[in-house]
């Protein structure tokens, strides 16, 4: 892309600091390694924009970096360390980071703890609208959801919208990482679809290749993966009926890889109980990249049944791994798989379960999905992505004309 001489560098400001929030051991974590990697990778193709990463925020003063490589060395593994206190740092101390950085744009990867005001352009990711889609699992929150009443819940409700409408409205462009998102924003949100631009996330491809380590510990059994959380749109009592059936023919465990505590970890402990399946059940907790990756190449499949995803990220980083996945018809991230992937019935555990038996019995299909799954995820790299956000802020910058 040319660069006139004549045109000023514009400073755009990444906000990085959920790596180290909660948030740093959810998807958005993930996606936001990701997205840092991408742009570290595709930046020198911009020369227009000087990108660069707030990784820290405090009242006196915020870190801010062009050394995204850095930013993901440091947050390795970090997350949780500064809880929920990041978001009201960002919603108080966000304007005159900005001021003193000279950001010509910020982009909030997470929305939470969104400023009320700016002193420059934002451009926020919405990765989905569930609570506003499932009211009654997730409102007012998903603890609270299934004892209050319909007056609280239609309550909760309008708080919500309020606030996201308010949020995503006060930005410039929203990039929502699915068509399906995009189409919640307009329809829940009344966001104008021409202030939407509509980016994939993307993985770090080189990270899900085989390294080649035959040295790492393999899991005594045979084991279905599922890497997630445990809220109601998940299924998990479908994933556990799966591997009741599973283990009807043969002895299988459900490895779960996810930062599961609490009365979380408690409910799924019953929940797998209440099936018959406590002695298969193997919760992994948090694990590293690295771990990940070789879950991925020793599973029999991953299991992800979850009935809707705004973008389910285990799919894609599964396929690019080599593990043959099985997702829900109408998720969404059926639509990820294509034809790289087995379809089922988020409610029929029996259809999961001869599809997992199928990929393990089937050679020719299973070599298939191997070699597919990893074309496929190649779709989904952490450059296009990056690419996309570069556009997406070029367009709230008025650098490129906006495409509806």
């Amino acid at each position: 892309m040319t660069h006139p001489a004549s045109l000023r560098r514009k400073r755009v400001l990444v906000d990085a600091t959920p790596l180290w929030a909660t948030s740093g051991l959810r998807g958005i974590g993930r996606f936001l390694r990701d997205l840092l990697a991408g742009l570290a990778a595709v930046r020198g193709q911009h020369p227009e924009l000087e990108i660069e990463a707030i990784r820290a925020l405090s009242p006196t003063q915020a870190a801010v970096t062009a050394d995204l490589s850095a930013v993901l060395a440091e947050s390795a593994d970090k997350g949780g360390s500064i809880g929920a206190l990041q978001r009201h740092l960002r919603r108080a101390v966000m304007p005159a980071v900005m001021l003193r950085a000279r950001a010509d744009l910020l982009h909030l990867p997470e929305i939470v703890g969104t400023p009320l005001v700016l002193p420059a352009p934002m451009v926020a990711t919405c990765h989905d609208l569930i609570p506003l889609r499932y009211p009654e699992h997730y409102l007012p929150t998903q603890e609270l959801a299934p004892r209050v009443g319909r007056a609280h819940r239609e309550a909760a409700y309008a708080v919500r919208w309020v606030k996201d409408q308010r949020r995503y409205r006060l930005a410039r462009r929203v990039v929502a990482i699915s068509s399906l998102t995009r189409d919640d924003l307009v329809k829940i949100l009344k966001i104008p679809s021409e202030r939407i631009d509509v980016v994939h996330n993307g993985i770090t491809l080189h990270r899900y290749e085989d390294q080649g380590v035959p040295s790492a510990p393999r899991h005594p059994r045979p084991f279905i993966l599922y890497v997630g959380f445990s809220d109601p749109r998940k299924n998990i009592p479908a994933l556990f009926a799966t591997l009741a059936r599973l283990n009807a023919r043969a002895p299988v465990d459900l490895v779960w890889a996810g930062d599961i505590k609490g009365k979380n970890r408690d409910n799924i402990v019953a929940l797998a109980a209440a099936h018959g399946v406590s002695e298969r059940l193997k919760l992994a907790g948090f694990v590293s990249d690295a771990e990940l990756v070789v879950l991925y190449q020793q599973a029999m499949a991953l299991v992800f049944l979850s009935r809707i995803e705004g973008f389910g990220l285990p799919v894609v980083e599964g396929m690019a791994a080599g593990c043959p996945v099985i997702v829900a018809r109408g998720s969404g991230s059926d639509e990820l798989v294509g034809e790289a992937g087995v379809h089922v019935s988020a409610d029929d555990p029996s259809e999961a379960a001869e599809a997992v038996w199928r990929v393990v019995d089937d050679a020719a299909l299973r070599a298939r999905l191997k070699r597919e799954g990893p074309t496929q995820a190649g779709l989904f790299s952490s450059e296009a992505m990056a690419t996309g956000y570069v556009h997406a802020w070029r367009r709230a910058l008025g650098l490129d004309a906006a495409s509806a």
